[in-house]
């Protein structure tokens, strides 16, 4: 039941690579504010959470960390020269988003399997092979 759990709260905190491909960063930087305000505010109600289950925190890490270099990658996308820069970009997006699923799947089979949940941690492990086994070509950053 904690992987489950931590699996959904996981989903809500890392979005999933859904970020605006509307308009660059800089003209989203009002609501980029806003939503980093509102985030610091439930920052305190989830280490509660983060504490409870172990879990969370490591995928929470993982989220933050490969949120970096996502910005610093969409910043890069809009301030590319040509398409073929922007392309480039766009393919290095989507390794960074098929990478960051990974690694959130191998922390919820690892602690499936500390919590003694062999069937979950099988489960999690076909969907971590399924992910592995698509054509690189079509990962894309609105995955």
């Amino acid at each position: 039941m904690k992987t489950a759990l931590a699996l959904s709260i996981a989903l809500g905190l890392s979005g999933w690579g859904l970020a605006s491909w509307a308009e660059p960063p800089e003209a989203n930087l009002g609501t980029l504010c806003n939503v980093r305000a509102r985030s610091a505010l439930v920052s305190n109600q989830e280490t509660d959470s983060l504490s409870a289950f172990p879990v969370l925190g490591e995928i929470k890490a993982v989220v933050d960390s490969f949120r970096t270099v996502e910005e610093r990658l969409q910043i890069e996308f809009y301030a590319a020269a040509d398409d073929s820069m922007a392309l480039g970009t766009m393919a290095a997006l989507a390794k960074l988003d098929h990478a960051r699923k990974r690694r959130i799947m191998e922390i919820q089979i690892h602690h499936a399997r500390l919590e003694g949940r062999a069937d979950l941690a099988r489960r999690i492990d076909t969907s971590l092979m399924a992910l592995a086994a698509l054509p690189k070509d079509n990962q894309n950053p609105a995955d």
